[in-house]
């Protein structure tokens, strides 16, 4: 008998898996899935995300990283990204610095704001003062810039990047939860002059 259940919270954010191929990949916390199995590890099969609808196990000995029920949720987030004022307004959360590249910015229109695919050793630099700083958003791949997400930190290749380092935590634990409606985003950005 199958239970829909989810990722645990953890310490930085991510759980690694072992998937039915034998890859050891990470997934983030809040990620639903649907428990199939449980002995000396927990399998199940994810249900939304990059690795949706693919199987995975993760260990339980000395406790699970596996939590039975519907995954809190929040509503989908709106944010507008302000290229020329170097600011984000995350909408109910408030205003932050962020920056892009001149060259190659942040396409504008409005995106799609993904749940994280995996932890970017980009962000490692930064854990000293966001623990979350391994946690990007892709906001999709765009010709010309290339793959594009919304993360913290001082440099910037085509992404919208958080130059408010010390408040990327509180951004993430605004997005983590929420869901557009379909399995994969979280919410939107709109990405203005």
């Amino acid at each position: 008998m199958t239970q829909i259940a989810y990722i645990k919270e953890s310490d930085d954010g991510w759980v690694n898996a072992k998937f039915s191929n034998g890859d050891i990949k990470a997934l983030p916390e809040y990620l639903e899935i649907e428990l199939t199995k449980s002995d000396t590890r927990d399998y199940f099969i994810i249900k939304e995300g990059v690795f949706s609808g693919q199987k995975a196990s993760i260990k339980n000995t000395g406790g699970s990283y596996i939590k039975k029920g519907s995954p809190p949720r929040t509503a989908s987030v709106k944010i507008v990204f302000y290229r020329s004022q170097e600011l984000l307004e995350v909408v109910g959360l408030g205003k932050f610095k962020a920056i892009t590249y001149p060259t190659t910015p942040t396409p504008l229109g409005v995106h799609d704001i993904k749940i994280p695919d995996h932890p970017h050793s980009g962000g490692a630099s930064y854990t000293d003062k966001a623990t979350y700083a391994k946690t990007w958003f892709s906001l999709g791949y765009f010709s010309g810039v290339g793959d594009v997400y919304l993360h913290c930190g001082n440099y910037s290749a085509g992404c919208v990047t958080v130059k408010d380092i010390e408040k990327w935590d509180t951004i993430y634990s605004y997005l983590i939860k929420a869901r557009l409606g379909h399995s994969d985003s979280v919410g939107q950005i709109t990405v203005k002059r």
